[in-house]
């Protein structure tokens, strides 16, 4: 699957099939996240969840911090930790 977003328009969603997961992530340099990080995440999931595919869709937002938490149902990871998760399993193994 291959989902672009740009402009605020999800333009491209190919391969996808019908009850499908997927893992949206945005990248953050920064150590501090802020809410458009989230909001973006959340148009994103709408529109996979409500579009013609009805795809569910987990989201993270890595950034340059240290700390981990859960915000509005999304991951925020840091930066040294990308390795301590199972993108396959969709899940962290956290110190």
């Amino acid at each position: 699957m291959v989902p672009f977003w740009e402009q605020g328009t999800l333009t491209s969603v190919s391969d996808v099939q019908s009850g499908q997961r997927a893992l949206l992530v945005e990248a953050k340099s920064g150590e501090t996240v802020s809410s458009d990080a989230f909001d973006s995440l959340d148009k994103v999931q709408a529109v996979l969840e409500t579009g013609s595919h009805q795809l569910k869709a987990s989201k993270m937002v890595v950034h340059g911090g240290s700390d981990r938490w859960i915000h509005r149902e999304t991951t925020a990871l840091p930066w040294g930790d990308i390795d301590r998760y199972d993108w396959a399993k969709g899940s962290y193994h956290g110190r």
